[in-house]
């Protein structure tokens, strides 16, 4: 139960495998709009400043594992607030993170046939689908959307699209917003690393042009 909502709040947030370890029963906000935030805390250092941060869920909302982790996040037995999501359910991490973890990396391995896949495979396919949605307009213009892989972003993009553009990203620019969704420094480091369909786009957007040149 604990590596499957690991996962599925990886892929669905993009978030770094220890900030989703370091969760606290605090960390988690609502009912108005559920929230999860990152903040250093007993359990967890960060990576950065820019890594402290409040992220919706409401992207995630429809998806068929939320309920369920509603109910494993939900501090029901009067346990002080600030207390470990995963330890609450008396999951050893010190001695059981690295077993998880491994089972977690195998499967995926087995799953793709990729050697080089891992956890934090998830943390790129987030930031995939993260593009995709801010530049899904722009697919449907170049006529790359007919990729299958594209497609499947069609009717979640402007979820995820609301998502990343609530009130406390507004100051942002569009592409921004990943950067700071994901607790990037800098946009620098998710175009460089994470950004994997840019080439496909630039291609397209060179071939439009010359299309329309003379």
């Amino acid at each position: 139960e604990v590596a499957c909502h690991l996962i599925e709040l990886a892929y669905g947030l993009g978030a770094r495998r220890w900030e989703l370890l370091g969760l606290h029963f605090n960390d988690v906000l609502g009912p108005r709009e559920p929230l999860i935030r990152f903040v250093r805390n007993a359990s967890r250092d960060l990576k950065s400043d820019a890594s402290t941060r409040q992220l919706s869920l409401k992207h995630l909302i429809s998806e068929p594992f939320f309920s369920a982790w509603q109910r494993f996040a939900k501090n029901e037995t009067g346990t002080e607030k600030d207390t470990n999501i995963i330890e609450a359910q008396g999951v050893d991490l010190k001695r059981l993170e690295r077993k998880i973890f491994k089972a977690i990396s195998g499967a995926i391995k087995e799953i793709t046939g990729l050697d080089d896949a891992s956890f934090h495979t998830f943390r790129h396919t987030a930031a995939c689908r993260f593009l995709l949605s801010l530049y899904w307009r722009d697919l449907e213009l170049l006529g790359l959307d007919k990729y299958d892989y594209f497609r499947q972003i069609e009717d979640e993009s402007e979820l995820i699209r609301d998502a990343l553009l609530r009130k406390n990203t507004e100051n942002f620019l569009e592409h921004k917003t990943v950067s700071a969704f994901l607790g990037h420094l800098s946009y620098k480091t998710t175009a460089a690393h994470y950004f994997h369909f840019y080439c496909l786009l630039r291609f397209g957007y060179m071939n439009l042009a010359n299309m329309c040149s003379p």
